[in-house]
């Protein structure tokens, strides 16, 4: 073995952008998962209000399971 023989390179193994791309987008979904996960197992307390709807114009059955009001200003 000669000594001028050049010292063989080892190729460094690369990591493919596409790679880091899609661990990326995997763990991006599964945190998102979990925060949806996360929200509907602890829901937070609604309120409820009852109002007096005699006194303004309504359109429907008044037996309906469902009221819907809607409050707006226009000043």
């Amino acid at each position: 073995m000669s000594k001028s023989k050049r010292a063989e390179t080892v190729a460094k193994p690369t990591v493919s952008p596409i790679l880091i791309l899609g661990i990326a987008a995997i763990i991006a979904v599964l945190l998102g998962a979990v925060l949806i996960f996360w929200d509907t197992a602890n829901p937070q307390p609604t309120s409820r209000t009852s109002t007096d709807e005699t006194e303004f114009p309504t359109k429907g059955d008044p037996d309906a399971p469902v009221t819907i009001t809607e409050f707006s200003d226009y000043g």
